[in-house]
């Protein structure tokens, strides 16, 4: 299994990866371009600091987005660098170490995305939905682990 890695799936999206041996899985972070305005997801740094910088160019970086409340990973860090919003639903509140500037909760859409709830998943989960770009964004919900198929966030981290 490689550690680490990119793929940039079209002019607007862009997913990186790096394992992570405190929770034994890669953790993925997210780049997704709208009207010229870059949103973050799950945030994460990649290790190579010449990618990270191709990354933030592509557009005015204006929001991070956490899909649950155990997705905080460097949100904070990016949040303090670049002077960006935290946003995450309200039920991923209570497990993050951080207090978010947008409560998704009352909103369905932001910079271009769907938000859509994922009841009784992780807490707070939610995924991100662009028609127009025909992406998803799911945040563990639906699971990829080393040396298993793709699967549904095994019930022992699921709320119901």
């Amino acid at each position: 299994m490689k550690d680490e890695g990119y793929l940039s799936l079209n002019s607007s999206v862009a997913s990186w990866w790096k394992y992570d041996p405190s929770v034994k899985c890669r953790c993925y972070s997210h780049l997704f371009i709208h009207l010229g305005n870059s949103v973050l997801i799950d945030p994460i740094k990649p290790p190579d600091p010449k990618l990270w910088k191709q990354l933030i160019d592509q557009g005015q970086l204006t929001l991070i987005i956490l899909t649950s409340g155990n997705h905080q990973r460097q949100a904070l860090e990016i949040q303090k660098e670049f002077n960006l919003p935290i946003a995450c639903t309200v039920g991923a509140i209570k497990d993050l170490k951080i207090t978010p500037q947008v409560v998704l909760d009352q909103q369905t859409r932001i910079h271009g995305l769907e938000v859509i709830p994922i009841h009784g998943a992780g807490p707070g989960e939610i995924c991100l939905f662009s028609k127009e770009h025909q992406t998803i964004f799911i945040g563990d919900f639906i699971v990829n682990l080393p040396d298993r198929k793709l699967e549904l966030l095994p019930e022992k981290y699921c709320q119901d």
